[in-house]
Order: structure tokens, then C-alpha cells, then sequence
């Protein structure tokens, strides 16, 4: 299989940076007041829990309803390029600029 060494990478790279979220997160590393939270800019520092919100608020169904779309089209990327009349890369790039433009238009 042509993919199984860029597909060992990408595992190990997930691998890795799940790992490397869980030990700053277990250690504390960016909470209020600790070294590294006082070096991210005000506006950018995280506001988790501040706002309140849920995770059956609209917000967070219209997230799941983007990561459902994300998987979906990337799932099924290549049976509409195998099924595509006339395939080409340049034309398949050309189809799916289409179908996002269209995506965003009604959405």
C-alpha cells in the first residue's frame, strides 16, 4: 500500500500531540496565573467555563453539524472522484470548490 508509511506518520503525529495535550493538561500548565498563561496575550487567553454555555447549546450543535459535514466529504472524497465523469484532479478541485461555494451560500 502506497500510503502506509505517510498513514504511520499521521497516527504517530496524533499519537503524539494527544499525548503532549494530556500532560499540559494533567500538569496545569495554562491555568490563571501559571508562567506559560501569563505569556498568551489577554485577548487570546482561553475562556473556558466563563461564559457558561453548554453543550446542548446551539453553538455546539452547529459545530457538530460542521465536524458531521467534515467527515462526511472526507470520507467519501475519493468515491466522487472514482465516480466523477471525465475525472481529473484539476476538475475534481474544480467540483469541489463548486459544492463548498454552494455549501456556504444557503447555509
Amino acid at each position: 500500500n502506497a500510503f502506509k508509511y505517510t498513514s504511520l506518520a499521521g497516527a504517530c503525529g496524533l499519537v503524539y500531540t494527544v499525548v503532549a495535550m494530556g500532560v499540559r493538561y494533567l500538569d496545569g500548565t495554562y491555568l490563571p496565573g501559571r508562567p506559560l498563561h501569563t505569556q498568551i496575550a489577554p485577548h487570546l487567553q482561553p475562556a473556558v467555563g466563563i461564559h457558561g454555555g453548554t453543550v446542548w447549546s446551539s453553538q455546539a450543535l452547529v459545530l457538530v453539524s460542521c465536524l458531521t459535514v467534515a467527515f462526511t466529504a472526507h470520507y467519501n472524497a475519493p468515491k466522487f472522484y472514482r465516480e466523477l465523469e471525465r475525472r481529473s484532479l484539476p476538475r475534481f478541485y474544480l467540483v469541489a470548490a463548486l459544492g463548498f461555494t454552494c455549501a456556504a451560500a444557503i447555509s
